[in-house]
Order: structure tokens, then sequence, then C-alpha cells
């Protein structure tokens, strides 16, 4: 089995929110759409910022493995 361009760039995508979630939980900054929040001033929106990048990370694996994107969310909100 031959894996997609689609597959691939979901692959690498994945990599890059990794390591930017790493870099935030080593430093207490995280960086995002030109803002920034630090754990010591903006704990509950760092922790939020986290979760919403760790929620793309899962999409990215999940797109990654050959799975259908819009199956994504119906694994999330299953009944």
């Amino acid at each position: 089995m031959a894996i997609s361009i689609g597959q691939a760039a979901a692959a690498f995508i994945g990599l890059v929110i990794l390591w930017t979630l790493i870099r935030a939980w080593r430093t207490g900054v995280i960086y995002t759409r030109g803002y920034s929040f630090d754990l010591e001033e903006n704990p509950m929106l760092f922790t939020l910022a986290s979760v919403v990048h760790g929620l793309g990370f899962a999409f990215c694996c999940y797109v990654a493995a050959g799975y259908p994107p819009a199956d994504f969310l119906r694994l999330i909100v299953a009944d």
C-alpha cells in the first residue's frame, strides 16, 4: 500500500504541531496565530491552546494513518 501525498502532508503537519507542543511545554509559552500565552500569566489560555493543538495533532495522525478526515468528527462525538 503506497502512501499518498495527502497522508505525507498530514504526517509532516502533525510533526510540526508536535514540535510546537513540546517547545511550549518546555518553555511555558505557546504561540498561536500571532499571540503568545504564558503559562504563568494565562494558565487557562495556555491549557486551551495546548488542547486545541493536541486535537490538531490527533487529526493529522488520523489522516496520516489513511482514515477519511470526515470520520474524525464521528470518532470524537460518537453516539
